[in-house]
């Protein structure tokens, strides 16, 4: 991966319930859309392509599970 220059970003934190919301939304898109890029630049088949997005769901999924309460 290149190394590149940092670049420092001031966000004002939402101070309503509904932005806060607006923000994680915002802030999910544009991580969804790097990803996107990411592997679509991957020199492999759309199926390949596929199952990596397929194992990334499943890993993100499995790490956001509640434990069962008893």
């Amino acid at each position: 991966m290149k190394q590149t220059e940092s670049i420092h970003v001031v966000v004002y934190y939402p101070k309503t319930n509904e932005g806060l919301q607006q923000l994680e939304q915002r802030a999910a898109a544009i991580h969804a859309d790097y990803i996107n890029s990411q592997i679509q630049q991957l020199q492999c088949s759309g199926q390949q392509k596929l199952e990596r997005i397929n194992a990334m769901i499943e890993q993100a999924e499995h790490r956001h599970k509640k434990p069962k309460s008893h």
